[in-house]
């Protein structure tokens, strides 16, 4: 689609997804179909994490952001069965709403503490 500003100038207008629905496009059918598995719901509270730390200083994207993180740690807490399990996502959305909120208030974002060690050994017991 094209238009003419003010001076007459053709303008190419491109019209595209909001931040809001290509967050909720993204997260939310990883989140629907992995509510259940821990691991992929820590994921995507990193990924958001990220995105609370890269975003512009927008008050609206953070918002949205924010919701995508509330709308993932319900769905895990309706889908894990054993409480245990839920420990590591509870511990990134609590990673998670440090960050976003030193942002909210201006400051730098926490260095991340949670972010798993760069490789993991697990032996099964003998």
């Amino acid at each position: 689609m094209s238009s003419r500003d003010a001076a007459g100038t053709v303008r190419l207008v491109v019209p595209g997804r909001r931040f809001a629905e290509i967050l909720g496009i993204t997260i939310g059918l990883i989140r629907r179909y992995g509510a259940a598995e821990p691991n992929v719901v820590q994921a995507l509270l990193r990924l958001l994490t990220t995105c609370a730390t890269l975003a512009t200083d927008d008050p609206v994207r953070w918002a949205e952001i924010e919701k995508q993180a509330h709308l993932l740690v319900a769905d895990a807490e309706r889908a894990v069965a054993q409480p245990d399990d839920l420990a590591t996502v509870h511990t990134q959305a609590e990673s998670f709403a440090e960050v976003l909120g030193a942002r909210r208030r201006g400051g730098a974002p926490p260095v991340n503490q949670s972010a798993p060690p760069s490789s993991t050994t697990m032996h099964a017991p003998t």
